[in-house]
């Protein structure tokens, strides 16, 4: 009898009538969990900061170029987020408005994300690291500010 109950328990706490989904979110957030000591300051930073971890090969260019070229593709990033919250009817969209024209809206969130992403970023020094994770150990903050107070200025004028 100790054998049958057994086997119900096991039954009653099985996953196995879980959608895989929920299966996989429940291990997902017992993950996030465990390693949330472990990244502390990346968590603590703000979102468009920890997404420039995420640059393209376009975005690492920018960051080695000369100030002056940098600064116009900051701008340029800018201006086409700029664009792409404008309606044909010419009236702004709000930033993060359900939807927006076209999912517009997002698009340019990630368009202001890389423009600021450009000159103050987070860098994972830690190889593989999209397949181990995120650890605060491995993170490296830059900031590119110029070289002279003017273009210090230009710079938190893109901001």
């Amino acid at each position: 009898m100790a054998d049958s109950d057994s086997e119900e328990e096991v039954k009653d706490n099985s996953m196995s009538d879980l959608p895989f989904s929920e299966v996989m979110n429940q291990a997902v957030k017992l993950k996030t969990a465990s390693h949330a000591p472990l990244r502390s300051r990346f968590d603590g930073y703000p979102k468009w900061l920890q997404n420039s971890m995420f640059a393209t090969d376009e975005m690492l260019a920018d960051r080695e170029k000369p100030f002056a070229e940098r600064l116009k593709a900051a701008w340029d990033r800018k201006d086409k987020a700029d664009a792409l919250l404008l309606e044909v009817e010419g009236k702004p969209v709000p930033l993060g408005a359900p939807g927006g024209v076209h999912g517009q809206t997002l698009d340019a969130q990630n368009t202001y994300e890389a423009a600021l992403a450009v000159f103050e970023w987070l860098e994972n020094t830690q190889p593989g690291w999209k397949k181990k994770g995120i650890y605060d150990e491995h993170l490296e903050y830059h900031k590119f500010s110029g070289d002279s107070s003017a273009e210090e200025d230009q710079v938190k004028a893109l901001q």
